[in-house]
């Protein structure tokens, strides 16, 4: 065996050669080459930029049950507010309830991309310092009867409308200004 053979076909020669391979080959078509990298580059920011944000997953299959869910509960709080007397505690109750319900199919969804989990549990967040709100009034109307629950309940939702509202404009991005309009009154 001829040593100088043996030597000159290892392996780092022939990483050697490769890179001098295709270093020539973008040298001799530059233009191919470039439109190759842009084209790459353009496809790994679409790709990841989908998988990523995880919102067309997000909206088909948990924002119509939580949405659907939350009407429910606006629907009570607003009977609740247009009632007295014993109805205006029923209706009062039946929101607590729909809460809890809301915060169990929020807490059961599982959004698979990184950054709709992070905007899911901005959702249940809110949703647990309202189902906090409404133990605490509970709590209060056992020493106040006459405590004037729905106004601190509407306070409590105003002061946290910024969380819900930042879920809301992630998760429903195409709504008209219209529809956000009357989504931010309803809180």
């Amino acid at each position: 065996m001829d040593p100088e053979v043996d030597n000159g076909a290892s392996l780092p020669w022939l990483i050697k050669s490769l890179a001098q391979g295709i270093v020539g080959g973008l040298r001799r078509n530059k233009i191919a080459s470039i439109l190759a990298g842009v084209t790459l580059i353009a496809l790994i920011v679409l790709a990841a930029d989908r998988r990523f944000d995880g919102l067309h997953q997000y909206q088909e299959s948990i924002l119509p049950r939580l949405l659907r869910l939350e009407t429910g509960f606006l629907n009570s709080l607003r009977l609740a507010q247009n009632s007295s007397g014993e109805w205006r505690g029923y209706y009062f109750e039946n929101a607590h309830r729909q809460v809890r319900d809301i915060l169990r199919a929020a807490k059961l969804a599982r959004p698979e991309a990184h950054f709709s989990r992070k905007k899911h549990l901005q959702f249940i967040r809110y949703y647990q310092l309202l189902d906090s709100e409404f133990n605490t009034i509970g709590a209060q109307l056992g020493a106040n009867p006459d405590l004037d629950y729905l106004s601190q309940l509407t306070a409590k939702m105003d002061e946290l409308k910024p969380i819900r509202n930042d879920w809301a404009e992630w998760a429903q991005p195409q709504d008209s200004e219209g529809e956000k309009g009357k989504r931010n009154q309803r809180g």
